[in-house]
């Protein structure tokens, strides 16, 4: 096997990656995508006041996201 068509068999599969690549990329961005809303979880110890940090995140969150 001579080292020019060794080459073009690689030139050829990279193509057909890329190809494919390019395909599923474009499928993706095609498809509805439901928007991402973030979420945290608060850990603490038993007796802490929890709920003011809670309240606080919660509208730090929707006020970045624009939802309620």
């Amino acid at each position: 096997m001579s080292g020019a068509s060794l080459v073009a068999s690689i030139e050829k599969r990279l193509d057909s990656l890329i190809e494919l690549s390019r395909r599923n990329q474009s499928m993706y961005m095609a498809t509805d995508r439901v928007p991402q809303r973030p979420s945290i979880t608060i850990s603490r110890e038993y007796g802490c006041e929890g709920f003011p940090v809670a309240e606080k995140a919660q509208a730090l969150l929707q006020a970045r996201t624009g939802t309620r």
